[in-house]
């Protein structure tokens, strides 16, 4: 991806994120806190993933901004990711159960894989690589009650080494 690219999604969050004054009871403020847990499932690399996320609120209506940060073990590799999104919630019905969203943001992905030394084709190095991703995420809340709810999503992380991802947790909220 060029750095033209990055720069209009960068500036593209930034703008869906400000504040409108003809909204003011919404706003950026944190709103909640999660835990999160799933499974990398990529051909290169399968990891298991633990990590969080903070509710920074809802600049607009159905619009929410959230940040969200995971570490991945496994396949010979620790990864490391940290991001920002914004979902668009769609509206349900009050008796509804679910609440589905929509959305992205961008991230900074780090992958450091650990090569076999007794391989020639490895060298005995170790590999590193850490790049700006676009996070591309569909998913869906269950409020369980005012104070806390769950929630599972699919997330694909476009880079140059592009991640495929499912993960849910719990979201406890203010």
């Amino acid at each position: 991806m060029s750095r033209t690219l990055y720069a209009l999604i960068c500036a593209t969050v930034m703008l869906a994120a400000a504040p409108n004054a003809a909204h003011a009871q919404n706003g950026l403020e944190l709103m909640g806190y999660g835990f999160r847990a799933g499974a990398s499932l990529d051909d290169e690399l399968t990891q298991f993933l633990v990590g969080g996320h903070l509710d920074l609120g809802r600049p607009y209506d159905n619009l929410r901004v959230q940040s969200v940060i995971t570490a991945g073990f496994g396949d010979d590799a620790f990864s490391f990711l940290l991001g920002g999104e914004a979902h668009y919630l769609f509206p349900v019905s009050s008796t509804s159960s679910v609440e589905p969203y929509a959305g992205g943001g961008i991230g900074l992905h780090h992958i450091s894989r650990d090569h076999d030394r007794n391989r020639d084709d490895d060298r005995g190095r170790d590999d590193d690589t850490t790049e700006a991703a676009l996070l591309l995420t569909v998913g869906f809340d269950v409020p369980a009650s005012r104070w806390w709810g769950y929630f599972a999503e699919a997330r694909f992380l476009v880079a140059d080494e592009s991640v495929f991802r499912l993960e849910g947790g719990v979201t406890w909220l203010y």
